[in-house]
């Protein structure tokens, strides 16, 4: 299933997710993924589901 920034705005959780990553990344919506790239250099993230971004917030809350 196709991944949409729609998507991540009505899913709590990849939403926080999402609003912590932008402090550091800029985010594009491509084809069935969301694309992220660092603001400062060239790495890139590639979010092909919610669960991405799940797996990402309970990183982010582990290390508070």
């Amino acid at each position: 299933m196709a991944l949409s920034l729609r998507d991540v705005r009505c899913d709590p959780i990849a939403n926080r997710a999402l609003n912590e990553l932008m402090h550091y990344y800029t985010v594009a919506q491509e084809k069935s993924r969301l694309v992220l790239t660092k603001k400062t250099g060239d790495m890139k993230l590639f979010l092909n589901d919610l669960d991405d971004l799940h797996q990402w917030d309970s990183c982010a809350i582990s290390r508070w």
